[in-house]
């Protein structure tokens, strides 16, 4: 899709916290961890229309993906991670 098609294109909330852990998915992927990225990630699950128990689940599942990593356990990051976007996909 040509980039000028794509500046048109109005994003959803969804699209966007979509977009974000596809990013944080491919960072976490090389081996690597950022802190930004799990920042923007947080900060897009407070703009998502989620009851209180499913924010609280999905940050706590967030907040210990960013613990396994920093611990260097990537597969028990990587295990929250795809928790956490199971959960999304559930509730979106």
């Amino acid at each position: 899709m040509p980039l000028h098609s794509l500046l048109r294109r109005s994003f959803t909330v969804e699209d966007i916290v979509a977009t974000a852990m596809g990013r944080l998915m491919l960072i976490t992927n090389q081996g690597t961890t950022c802190v930004t990225a799990f920042q923007e990630v947080r900060m897009l699950l407070e703009a998502l229309p989620l009851s209180e128990h499913d924010f609280s689940v999905a940050t706590r599942r967030l907040e210990n993906a960013q613990m396994y990593f920093a611990a260097g356990e990537f597969g028990a990051g990587k295990y929250e991670l795809r928790l956490l976007m199971g959960l999304l996909a559930a509730c979106l």
